[in-house]
């Protein structure tokens, strides 16, 4: 597949925009990469540990830096997402799903998703830390919660240092939801009221990124079948697709119990 050449984006990037390294990017993650699995691990050590320590004490308060914390993911987030609009934008005007999905030289020629997406990658080691919130919280801590991230942080740096040519549309639908998820977070943290839906629509849109997933991630393997040429390797491919439909199973289930269960009930009541 040739390189593809774009034309000058409709968002120019800023000077430090265009300070990401590629090639040495590509370095860290050839020798690096395996460090996202040491480190998923000791995040699950430390996560049991503290349970276990948490169960004979109270509570800690912790609102200022749940919403710190929260709130940085946040506005990373929605700025990750409006500046990388643009270069989204200009790219499906100009090209077909099918360059945008298979040609990693679409993104690697647009500095703001290199640059935003080079951070967003090491955000997912950032985003570990508000299981801890949780834990000394005491409040509810789920399967789908402490899984999501384990698997997203090894997944992510795998693909990335694969070049899989789909990773960063997927992480620019990650980060989207994120803006939006992060930012709930950041409110529910210090106690204020939201609407139950504005609940309801981030669980929707989890599941639908979920469900965007699942369905890219098999084309493409239907593409490699018949022979069209891909950037995406096969391994990332299966790897990716399991992900996707396991986070679409558990998303759904999540919807299901918060949002449509419980309406099943009161009707029978």
């Amino acid at each position: 597949m040739k390189l593809l050449n774009i034309s000058k984006p409709v968002l120019d990037p800023y000077p430090f925009e265009t300070n990401i390294d590629i090639e040495f990017m590509r370095r860290f993650l050839r020798n690096y990469w395996h460090y996202s699995v040491y480190t998923a691990a000791v995040y699950l050590i430390i996560i049991y540990l503290l349970r276990e320590y948490m169960k004979s004490r109270p509570a800690f308060e912790l609102k200022r830096a749940s919403f710190v914390w929260n709130g940085i993911l946040a506005l990373f987030s929605i700025v990750s997402t409006l500046r990388g609009f643009p270069g989204m934008v200009f790219i499906f005007r100009h090209y077909s799903f099918y360059n945008i999905v298979c040609n990693k030289s679409l993104a690697v020629q647009t500095p703001q998703l290199i640059f935003w997406g080079t951070f967003f990658l090491f955000s997912k080691v950032w985003e570990l830390g508000d299981t801890v919130l949780i834990v000394l919280r005491k409040r509810n801590l789920m399967f789908l919660h402490w899984y999501h991230h384990v698997v997203t942080l090894i997944a992510m740096w795998y693909a990335t240092y694969k070049e899989a040519s789909f990773g960063f549309l997927l992480g620019y639908t990650n980060v989207f939801v994120h803006s939006f998820m992060y930012s709930y977070f950041a409110l529910k943290s210090i106690d204020m009221k939201i609407p139950v839906k504005y609940a309801m629509f981030i669980t929707a849109i989890q599941t639908l990124q979920m469900l965007f997933g699942v369905l890219v991630s098999f084309w493409i393997y239907w593409l490699h079948l018949n022979n069209y040429e891909c950037h995406t390797p096969k391994e990332s491919l299966e790897i990716f697709f399991v992900v996707y439909l396991s986070y679409l199973f558990l998303f759904s289930y999540l919807f299901y119990n918060s949002y449509i269960k419980p309406r099943s009930s009161k009707k029978h009541d």
